[in-house]
């Protein structure tokens, strides 16, 4: 099934507007859902999904087939496809390699460094900003091992080596994501014995970030705090493995630049630069560094699959002087400039951007498995268990007659820390996040809100040549779209709920979820068991709209939106939907939860921030409300038992803090509420009563 949803237009005004980028300054970060979502309306950000190195760009690893040759004709075909004896870092994944076969891909031609300045210059010239060619470009400063760290301290803890062995069995509560078995970055770690989050810390003239590790095996005891951050992205813990990744600016000597001067747009994008440190964390109590990483560039999102962590970052390339001026459009990693073999340009690219794309074996954290970067203006990417897809906004043509909007797609697949470069395509319309794609054997799933403006040329009375163009009519609809491995369309369902747009999707199997809102919530379930025929199979309409959407066993589907006025479409606070989809083709709306003193929680457009657990019977997020110039925030805990949404807890915080945001989860029979001041609450599930507390730090 496939459940599909759209977002209106003042739902990304109010993701992106002016409360949210005054919250973003207040608290001095940039918090970024995913860049083909926040950046893309607010700064004009395009990701770049890495190329790879020059065996990438030729072909892809073609696993069913081994050489027929001895070891010196594999490492002979490894030459001409540009791979060195050390492409891979061990000794047991280099001899695998060299049984396979590379057999084309989608062909790249390789390109200078040259070569790429002079096409990305015409983009530059018709966007009339090239003088800045005349203008002095700073070189970002990086040593032989990138920027210069800050030093990373722990507290000084008396506490006995905690080790991950004695991690409990019982079920605890991990991070919310898209793909099985791909995990994704987040604030809040969970491992079933320790919590990791990121916390605020103020003094008197700056506020600094830290990395809190706690222990609950007898109660709730702060083992460190990794201190001498500026803007945590995300963390991830694997095994003894802590990774955080940081968002940094290069600042000149006496120069004074905050982290939300980024959010402002007073930071040039060249100037940003992250690192990705790896801590070994066998003590809890005393994290030791085994290695950073320095990337130039923006952060965009990252994932760690079968012992592998993949990160995907931006960067914007600048005219410089000439040609010659390589740290003004060619990206740096580990200090160094990417090399001509590991950038991807494929014919008819129009970007002035890159997204970077590099690998680490978790293993053996050292160095970089690959690293590679895509050129393109891409909006949004999605990772399967086995793909990479990158969506990029493409212009609209401006000719006579109807134009519509279209997405270029571009599929990677990934295997060992490797980018494998496999199709690109593309279909009507744009997405609305990484929920409106969904591999499914071999197929990509896609829901796209298509809108279409038809044009008409002005002509001169006098010499009758055309003058200029007009829009003249516009439209707006809503489409499903099967593409095969090599992203061609092989289905379509068009033309669905017209002057409506998709806010929110879902894909189970043969079947999808999708919503569309206007005035009323549309909510289609749609057959897609032979992929060249899809067919909707039913649609219920029901007041305001759900935007996440997230499964609730076998034949229950969670909705969690706004509740609207059906004859206006004002909006009218927070609401919970349970629909029974146990029969497709008459999908039922069951339960429903209206929560009018809450008109915003961030578990709408980040699904980090929402807790699902059906196995559990949980539901849990934070939400805000204000009326009348009071304000509060609190984080609420729901069961769905008997048909309805049963209240649990309602946990507050101090508004007045800046660092109000709230987050759950769980071990076992106790529940966790962690703020962003570093304070921990903990509760009995069995009567959500409170065990213990533990207080910010205040030294």
């Amino acid at each position: 099934m496939l459940l599909i949803s759209w977002r209106s237009r003042e739902k990304e005004e109010k993701s992106w507007g002016t409360e949210k980028n005054t919250e973003d300054k207040r608290r001095f970060i940039v918090r970024r859902r995913s860049w083909y979502k926040s950046l893309a309306a607010a700064a004009s950000i395009c990701l770049a999904l890495g190329g790879t190195v020059s065996l990438w760009q030729q072909g892809f690893l073609q696993r069913a087939m081994n050489l027929a040759g001895a070891e010196s004709s594999a490492k002979e075909q490894m030459a001409e496809k540009g791979v060195s004896g050390g492409f891979l870092n061990n000794e047991e994944q280099k001899e695998e390699l060299e049984k396979q076969v590379f057999a084309p891909g989608v062909e790249v031609p390789s390109r200078t460094y040259e070569e790429i300045h002079q096409a990305m210059r015409e983009v530059w010239e018709q966007q009339g900003w090239f003088s800045a060619a005349d203008e002095t470009q700073r070189d970002v400063r990086y040593d032989a091992a990138g920027a210069s760290p800050l030093q990373k301290e722990s507290a000084e803890q008396s506490l006995s080596m905690a080790k991950v062995e004695d991690l409990s069995d019982a079920a605890f509560g991990g991070t919310n994501i898209q793909t099985a078995g791909v995990d994704e970055g987040d604030r809040v770690k969970n491992d079933g014995r320790y919590l990791y989050q990121t916390v605020w810390k103020e003094e008197k003239e700056s506020v600094r970030q830290q990395v809190q590790i706690l222990d609950t095996r007898e109660g709730l005891k702060e083992l460190c705090r990794l201190d001498g951050f500026t803007d945590i992205q995300a963390l991830y813990v694997w095994k003894d493995l802590l990774i955080v990744i940081e968002q940094k600016i290069y600042v000149e000597p006496g120069e004074r630049r905050e982290p939300y001067m980024i959010a402002c747009g007073d930071v040039a994008w060249r100037d940003g630069y992250q690192e990705i440190s790896f801590y070994d964390i066998t003590d809890r109590s005393h994290p030791r560094e085994k290695k950073t990483f320095t990337l130039q560039g923006f952060y965009s999102t990252s994932r760690v699959a079968d012992g592998y962590f993949y990160s995907f970052s931006h960067y914007s390339a600048t005219p410089g002087k000439e040609d010659q001026d390589y740290a003004s459009y060619i990206p740096r990693v580990e200090g160094g400039f990417l090399e001509e073999k590991e950038i991807l340009m494929p014919e008819g690219t129009r970007g002035t951007s890159y997204l970077v794309m590099v690998s680490v074996e978790l293993e053996q954290p050292e160095e970089f498995v690959q690293t590679t970067a895509l050129v393109c203006n891409s909006s949004l990417f999605y990772v399967s268990s086995d793909s990479i897809y990158v969506a990029e906004n493409l212009d609209m043509e401006r000719k006579s007659g109807w134009n519509q909007d279209k997405t270029k797609l571009t599929r990677f697949t990934y295997q060992k820390g490797h980018f494998i470069l496999q199709a690109m395509g593309e279909l009507p319309g744009r997405l609305d996040d990484s929920f409106s794609l969904d591999a499914h054997e071999g197929y990509l799933r896609a829901v796209s809100t298509v809108r279409e403006y038809q044009i008409e040329d002005i002509l001169d009375d006098r010499t009758g040549q055309t003058a200029g163009q007009q829009v003249t009519k516009e439209r707006q609809s809503n489409a499903l779209y099967v593409l095969d491995e090599k992203l061609k369309i092989v289905g379509q369902i068009e033309g669905l709920a017209e002057e409506e747009q998709i806010y929110a999707a879902r894909f189970l199997g043969d079947t999808g979820y999708f919503v569309t809102f206007r005035q009323t919530d549309p909510l289609f379930a749609v057959d897609l068991s032979d992929p060249g025929n899809p067919q909707v199979l039913g649609e219920l309409k029901v007041s305001g709209f759900s935007d996440y959407l997230h499964f609730y066993g076998k034949d229950r589907l969670l909705g969690i939106g706004i509740e609207a006025d059906e004859e206006t479409g004002r909006q009218k606070g927070l609401k919970l939907s349970m629909f029974d989809i146990s029969d497709p083709t008459n999908v039922k709306e069951i339960a429903r939860e209206n929560l009018a003193d809450y008109n915003y929680t961030r578990a709408l457009y980040d699904h980090h921030e929402i807790l699902v657990d059906p196995g559990q019977n949980l539901i849990g997020f934070a939400a805000e409300g204000s009326n009348r110039g009071k304000s509060w925030n609190n984080y609420l805990v729901y069961a769905y038992e008997d048909e309805g949404f049963i209240p649990k807890l309602c946990a507050e915080t101090r508004m007045e803090d800046y660092y109000g945001a709230i987050r759950g989860t769980y071990m076992g029979d106790i529940f966790y509420i962690l703020y962003e001041d570093g304070r921990v609450k903990s509760y009995a599930r069995d009567n959500w009563a409170v065990l213990e507390e533990l207080d910010a730090d205040t030294e």
